[in-house]
């Protein structure tokens, strides 16, 4: 599905043109981060744990073979060993950065991970970078402590509406949020 059709601004068509992404634990086919590829950013980082490296560059080498001269493809698509907040893969991917758009699919299974997520993204981020979190098993408590960290980190957010897309890509169990990060984050 085009999320252009969303209606909202950090998903609209060439919203990411010549900027950089980053998809944060991408498990091993990084479709945030092929996904963000197709809409002609500069740079792509997709990233996940050692273990998963292996296979995620195996598939983005696929892909990017597939994709062939496709006009507006990133060709520029790095696999990154990214244990969060593990010092030697933060620096590393720092040295990539900073990011303008991050992809976070399916990350916020336990509301824990969300302050640990915020840890790892803040050195790598801008002051108006945007965070896209979707989540496949959002919950209450994963609701309430992710808009916990928004407020008390200063940070904006919106909801990224849905019901302009095909009923087909719709479902009641699947939400998105964008968070803005603001310069002068707090703590």
């Amino acid at each position: 599905q085009d999320l252009s059709s969303t209606g909202d601004p950090a998903l609209a068509k060439g919203s990411l043109s010549e900027k950089s992404c980053l998809e944060l634990g991408s498990g091993c086919a990084g479709l945030g981060g092929l996904a963000c590829a197709l809409l002609g950013p500069r740079k792509v980082v997709v990233s996940d744990v050692a273990s998963i490296t292996p296979l995620l560059r195996h598939n983005v080498d696929s892909f990017l073979r597939a994709a062939g001269d496709r006009p507006g493809l990133c060709k520029a698509v790095n696999v990154m060993e990214l244990e969060w907040c593990k010092p030697d893969d933060m620096a590393a991917v720092q040295a990539e950065g900073p990011f303008d758009f991050v992809v976070c699919n399916d990350l916020l299974y336990t509301p824990g991970n969300i302050e640990l997520i915020g840890t790892t993204l803040q050195p790598l981020l801008h002051p108006s970078s945007d965070i896209l979190f979707v989540d496949s098993t959002f919950s209450y408590s994963t609701e309430k402590a992710l808009k916990a960290f928004v407020e008390a980190k200063g940070l904006g957010s919106r909801e990224v509406p849905t019901e302009s897309l095909d009923a087909a890509d719709r479902h009641e169990g699947i939400h998105a949020t964008i968070v803005t990060w603001r310069q002068g984050l707090q703590g």
